[in-house]
């Protein structure tokens, strides 16, 4: 008995059950495997896995606690764009890769650079108040075209 997409089968089974990560074996195979890895003495297999547990179990709960010692807690993360630089702007500070291949010669359309300057000017809190002074000098000129007195 296969699942068809056809039919909804495949759907239906996922809303019946719970989420995949719990229907599936393969990391509770991946951790025994490893475990399995470390026996070293095959007459008794499971002090052996008991060994290795304990060792796994105390290195990771120490490697939380040193802080000199380059461990998986306290390493830097794979993709560090060197934090925050000193920039005018705080919009500026920020590292970022480029967008796209340079060598192709891609630029952005009319619509995401639209898109790409509504963002800078709204995330950057040294342009607020000059924000705040042209809606005020917005609302300052509406009031001033509609007060004129309506003629009858």
């Amino acid at each position: 008995m296969g699942y068809d997409a056809r039919d909804g089968s495949l759907a239906r089974r996922g809303i019946a059950c719970c989420p995949v990560n719990y229907r599936w074996m393969y990391p509770i195979e991946r951790l025994l495997g490893e475990l399995k890895k470390s026996v070293r003495n095959r007459a008794k297999p499971e002090g052996s896995i008991v060994e290795a547990w304990v060792q796994y179990e105390s290195l990771t709960f120490c490697g939380m606690y040193l802080q000199d010692v380059e461990t998986a807690f306290n390493r830097p993360q794979r993709n560090n764009d060197g934090g925050m630089r000193k920039e005018k702007l705080s919009v500026f500070a920020q590292s970022a890769r480029p967008f796209g291949d340079p060598g192709r010669g891609e630029s952005f359309s009319r619509n995401d650079m639209e898109v790409a300057h509504w963002f800078v000017l709204n995330n950057c809190d040294e342009i607020m108040a000059y924000l705040d002074e042209h809606e005020e000098y917005d609302e300052a000129r509406t009031s001033i075209t509609f007060s004129c007195p309506e003629t009858t």
